[in-house]
């Protein structure tokens, strides 16, 4: 397992699934790599900054299971991040918060 920042993870040409075990909200595929805007960059600050784990075992994933102290709060963010960045949001929320 490596341990990385989502910000720094998000550069990488990578397709991966996206997955957490605390109460099952973020399961989405992430295909970088992917450029914010300003704005998205301080809308996903506390994001961007947060530990992922990569666990490369049967099939490569991203997971927030085994990092302490998770909250409903800190799932939540997690999901509008990465199904905005995987389209689920609206186009003024793309244009503003991504580079296409």
């Amino acid at each position: 397992m490596e341990r990385i920042k989502i910000g720094e993870l998000i550069t990488w040409p990578i397709d991966i699934d996206v997955c957490d075990d605390y109460d099952e909200r973020v399961f989405v595929a992430f295909c970088g790599p992917l450029e914010l805007t300003e704005a998205g960059e301080r809308e996903f600050a506390d994001v961007l900054e947060r530990d992922a784990i990569i666990s490369r075992d049967s099939r490569d994933c991203i997971n927030f299971a085994s990092l302490p102290a998770e909250t409903v709060t800190e799932a939540e963010r997690l999901r509008v991040f990465f199904h905005s960045a995987a389209g689920y949001c609206s186009d003024e929320k793309w244009h503003m918060w991504f580079k296409d």
